[in-house]
């Protein structure tokens, strides 16, 4: 396989990278979900999975006893789950490989014509993308602030 077309995630800065350099993405790398060389798939899908569904069975065993093999029949809480967190981190993985891929072939067209202001202003963009990304998630869902 040719490194140039698919760059290890250490070769991969988080200036190349949509997906990468998010709160909850600097999260996983503070706890070290997320190694520098790899995305450690298993290893978050499995931390996640306890956190979203552990909380859920423990406090359905102490409140309420006789509902907790409901809760184990219960499709809706294993669909959204079980399932939904696997899917949303593989496709995690995708995206940031595909945007990659984009931002890679922007950059070369922008160096072949040898528009070194465009080039500027295409990294520029990806800066403001960015911050807008990560300034999103400090804004409140209503608006105000």
């Amino acid at each position: 396989m040719n490194a140039d077309k698919n760059p290890s995630p250490s070769a991969v800065s988080v200036d190349d990278s949509m997906v990468r350099g998010g709160p909850f993405y600097r999260v996983q790398r503070a706890i070290g979900l997320i190694g520098a060389n790899q995305w450690n798939l298993t290893r978050r899908i499995v931390v996640l999975l306890a956190i979203s569904w552990l909380p859920l069975l423990l406090i359905t065993a102490i409140t309420n006893p006789d509902a907790l093999l409901s809760l184990l029949k219960d499709y809706r809480v294993h669909s959204r789950s079980l399932i939904a967190i696997p899917v949303l981190l593989v496709g995690e993985i995708l995206m940031d490989s595909r945007f990659r891929t984009v931002f890679a072939h922007l950059r070369k067209a922008r160096q072949i014509r040898h528009l070194h202001t465009r080039r500027s202003n295409l990294s520029k963009l990806f800066k403001s993308v960015q911050r807008a990304d990560s300034t999103r998630t400090s804004v409140s869902p209503t608006g105000s602030g």
